[in-house]
């Protein structure tokens, strides 16, 4: 007994040390914030520098190389997922669950190259976005915790999701391990047999895979930090304000202005982000709710263990997206709503100057009306959607 306790208590003497570690504001740096997505971003080929922007001869040649790279994996996966739907429509095969999972993926790849197309047209703005989150980037103590905490989210959908999708192509292999079926399903909708072209198969089907799955988490990475940094930009304004009670009204008089102009920026960046993002939020919505439906019915009415378990996976994935979709807004929006709470408990009803009072309220209005990401013009990205979307199918 005495040495479980002594377990426990070491244990929690190196969690405390790890929790620490986490918030040094020397280890908590914008580009390592970034660097998961834009690293996923260039595998794909993406680049958001611009060909008439580079000024050495190696520059031209690298942005050239990413961005075809970028068209002929992308060119590629439509062409693959078109023409395999159509063989299995028009073919000779009546397997209807393999007709519905080559429908599903052919939805899939195509709102999400929607998204990277969008992503694509508004590169500009998006490095604006960017270059104003890293200038006011916050550094204080709560906010380097929600920026850690949130991180290690990050990092945990990135792993998560790849494991998922992984999983996916294991499951054929199991198959004819179990079986000795020795034909192999590919990431998309089309069986080849297991034979001396095996290896070309496999190392052409893991590209095509792996560019897919890249393509998918590098976009909904982006987006997820995005909106988490600009949440923690609340998060920071919502310090300050807490901290003005600890003022005197001539420090006050010089804050206050600074405070404001932040939270009108911030809210600006929202603004922007909705732009850019809210037709992809509606797509993804759109087509995330039908293949839920979609998978589940397939589930309900396939008996054959295997393909079960790809739909089973698929499902879960399609659920995962729109979560953490919701989730992220959710976290943008309760953010925001922290700033009033803030407003009210900053010891407002013991300054004489009239004129900051006048300023504070300018700042509450603002901050009563919550900051949100919307889903087109249809509804507001929360937690309460994704309920909705969960109960309507």
């Amino acid at each position: 007994m005495e040495k479980f306790q002594k377990f426990v208590k070491d244990t929690k003497v190196k969690f405390s040390k790890l929790k620490n570690s986490f918030v040094i504001e020397s280890r908590i740096r914008f580009d390592e914030f970034f660097a998961t997505s834009f690293w996923l971003l260039n595998a794909i080929g993406y680049d958001f520098r611009k060909f008439k922007d580079a000024t050495t001869k190696s520059e031209k040649i690298n942005i050239a190389l990413h961005n075809a790279h970028y068209w002929f994996g992308n060119i590629i996966i439509v062409l693959l997922v078109i023409f395999s739907e159509l063989e299995l429509w028009c073919g000779p095969t009546t397997n209807l669950s393999k007709r519905l999972f080559g429908t599903a993926l052919l939805m899939t790849y195509f709102i999400n190259q929607y998204r990277i197309l969008s992503f694509w047209y508004n590169k500009s703005k998006l490095m604006d976005i960017l270059t104003k989150l890293k200038k006011s980037y916050p550094k204080s103590y709560p906010s380097a915790l929600a920026i850690c905490g949130a991180f290690k989210i990050v990092q945990a959908i990135f792993v998560g999701v790849n494991s998922v999708m992984a999983s996916v192509t294991l499951i054929p292999v199991l198959r004819w391990l179990i079986t000795g079926d020795r034909t192999f399903i590919v990431p998309f909708p089309n069986y080849f047999t297991y034979d001396f072209i095996y290896p070309f198969v496999l190392i052409w089907s893991n590209y095509v895979g792996i560019y897919g799955i890249y393509l998918i988490t590098s976009i909904m990475l982006m987006t997820s930090i995005l909106i988490t940094t600009i949440s923690v930009e609340f998060y920071s304004l919502s310090d300050k304000i807490k901290n003005l009670k600890d003022m005197t009204e001539d420090e006050i008089e010089l804050e206050l202005p600074k405070l404001i102009e932040n939270h009108q920026k911030t809210f600006q960046l929202v603004h922007d982000l909705k732009d850019i993002f809210s037709e992809t939020f509606f797509f993804r919505f759109i087509v995330s709710a039908s293949l839920i439906g979609l998978n589940l019915f397939q589930l309900q009415t396939t008996e054959n263990v295997f393909e079960n378990s790809i739909f089973l996976i698929y499902t879960c994935f399609e659920i995962g997206q729109v979560f953490l979709q919701c989730y992220f807004g959710q976290f943008l929006i309760d953010a925001s709503e922290k700033i009033a709470d803030e407003v009210y408990n900053c010891g407002w009803e013991n300054w004489q100057r009239i004129s900051l009072k006048k300023k504070l309220v300018n700042v509450l209005q603002r901050a009563q009306k919550p900051a949100v990401l919307t889903i087109w013009k249809f509804g507001v990205i929360s937690m309460r959607q994704f309920t909705w979307v969960w109960l309507k199918n």
